[in-house]
């Protein structure tokens, strides 16, 4: 019975997204054991093959609280860019051709996955932000596998986009918390030269972010566990600031109050 509560609270924030990024076909959710996207395009792309009407699944990890929901913006995302040109500008330009020329790193896939990053935070501003620092924390020493950018650089770009939404005062905190957890410069990741690039590129996507939408995700904080925002940006952009405001380490005994908030907001749509 959760399930199929969680099923269709996630079936209609992806539906707003989608209809965010005016995608011709509604990706079907899964409650998976990963964050993941894939269809038509990842299927017939080697084949150059193209169908009337795509088809997409995007899965969150269902172990997951719903407050890392957002990430699901990141694998919308891929889904836009298949049906747009806006991945091949980036890969056309003189910076682009640059990059491939002195490097054998998959430029292709690393610029689809930061372009992906650049477009959620676009769609969410900081609350896609402290959703992927704080998912990622632990496994951040890892590092990546060739196909993805480096996190610093991933990072950047998402603090850049917030720049551009006049919220300097988040995107700093973001970069010192970076700069805490890596010992690397982000302009030591390979495509880093892209950067100003991407966010140009990016700005073709809607943004659903200002410095006033910030704030009404503050001002919600207050009245969060009583009356839930039912736009889903102000609502997770307030449970990430009630995270805040408690400090991360309370996060573990707030995860059934935001699962709860966030369900039935969602679920009402």
């Amino acid at each position: 019975m959760v399930q199929i509560h969680a099923w269709r609270a996630l079936r209609n924030l992806v539906k707003h997204f989608s209809e965010q990024l005016r995608l011709k076909t509604l990706p079907m959710p899964l409650l998976g054991d990963e964050y993941f996207c894939t269809g038509s395009f990842t299927y017939f792309k080697d084949l150059q093959i193209r169908l009337k009407k795509e088809f997409y699944f995007v899965s969150v990890d269902f172990l997951d609280s719903p407050i890392f929901w957002p990430l699901i913006a990141h694998e919308i995302a891929h889904c836009s860019l298949n049906e747009t040109e806006y991945l091949r500008k980036v890969l056309v330009s003189s910076e682009a051709v640059e990059v491939k020329r002195r490097t054998i790193i998959p430029v292709e896939q690393r610029v689809e996955e930061v372009l992906c990053d650049i477009v959620a935070t676009r769609l969410l501003g900081p609350a896609y932000v402290w959703a992927y620092i704080t998912r990622l924390w632990l496994i951040f020493p890892l590092g990546v596998h060739e196909k993805y950018p480096s996190h610093p650089f991933r990072l950047e770009c998402m603090c850049e986009v917030l720049d551009r939404m006049e919220l300097d005062d988040v995107s700093a905190d973001f970069r010192k918390l970076r700069d805490q957890r890596f010992a690397i410069s982000w302009q030591e990741e390979e495509i880093s030269p892209l950067r100003y690039v991407l966010i140009e590129v990016s700005e073709n996507f809607p943004c659903a972010i200002n410095r006033d939408i910030y704030v009404q995700g503050l001002s919600a904080t207050e009245y969060l566990f009583d009356s839930p925002p039912r736009d889903p940006v102000v609502l997770f952009l307030s449970c990430w600031n009630k995270v805040r405001e408690e400090g991360i380490a309370k996060i573990g005994e707030l995860l059934p109050k935001f699962a709860s908030v966030i369900l039935q907001a969602l679920e009402r749509g």
